[in-house]
């Protein structure tokens, strides 16, 4: 692994090392030179389906890497994980759910992507707006498979949550001006 003076990973060298062990465990020879391989996301993926390691770039610039177990528990990570992206690892199982990550403010925000495996639910609370009362809060689910998906839109003090059942990379849209509290749970041992 090839790590720059500011510790971002080389992810090339990475893609490529993924590519000569898949081909070298599927048996089958070396694929012709390319030139360049490009793409947002690369996963490594088990026989069965199941990602076993990720590549991609933070919304940040920060190049990522992940390494899995069995249970889709982190293993290996370059850059270390931030708090707002991922804590899964490192988060207590609590009745079987790991944080992922959490959020809380009073205004409109775009979270960080964070990486999730199914199913998995995000828990929210909300309050009214200690000086102007009552007021809308919305959350989207966007996703890199297709149209955002409405996880809560109330008025007023209010709590709740919803359960997602497929895995992948994800953002939340939060609009309104009620102070919330967002968190994010992975099911432990789930596949």
């Amino acid at each position: 692994m090839i790590l720059s003076r500011n510790g971002k990973v080389v992810l090339a060298t990475l893609a490529v090392l993924a590519l000569a062990v898949t081909a070298y465990s599927a048996g089958k020879a070396w694929p012709p030179a390319q030139k360049v391989m490009r793409a947002e996301r690369f996963e490594l993926v088990a026989a069965d389906g199941q990602v076993r390691g990720a590549m991609w770039v933070q919304p940040d610039g920060t190049p990522r890497a992940v390494l899995y177990d069995e249970h889709g528990r982190e293993l290996w990570a370059a850059p270390a994980q931030t708090e707002a992206a991922t804590q899964g690892a490192s988060a207590p199982i609590v009745n079987g759910w790991r944080r992922v990550a959490s959020w809380s403010g009073t205004g409109p925000k775009n979270t960080e992507k964070f990486f999730v495996r199914a199913p998995w639910k995000i828990v929210w609370d909300t309050r009214p707006h200690p000086q102007f009362g009552n007021m809308n809060f919305i959350i989207h689910i966007h996703g890199d498979k297709g149209m955002p998906y409405l996880a809560a839109n109330v008025i007023g003090a209010d709590q709740g949550e919803t359960i997602q059942h497929e895995s992948g990379t994800y953002y939340l849209k939060i609009s309104g001006s009620q102070p919330y509290t967002i968190t994010v749970y992975e099911k432990v041992g789930a596949k």
